[in-house]
């Protein structure tokens, strides 16, 4: 998956806040058909 233009500047926010990021990307898989992708 390609990250955009602003992935690191909100990842660096989101992290500044807080957050911990644990897995860059994360996914998540509801069952062998459907897989859901996103990155932080």
């Amino acid at each position: 998956m390609a990250k955009d233009i602003f992935h690191q500047q909100v990842k660096n926010a989101l992290i500044k806040d807080g957050w911990i990021i644990t897995d860059d990307p994360l996914t998540i898989r509801i069952s062998e058909a459907i897989k859901v992708q996103t990155s932080f």
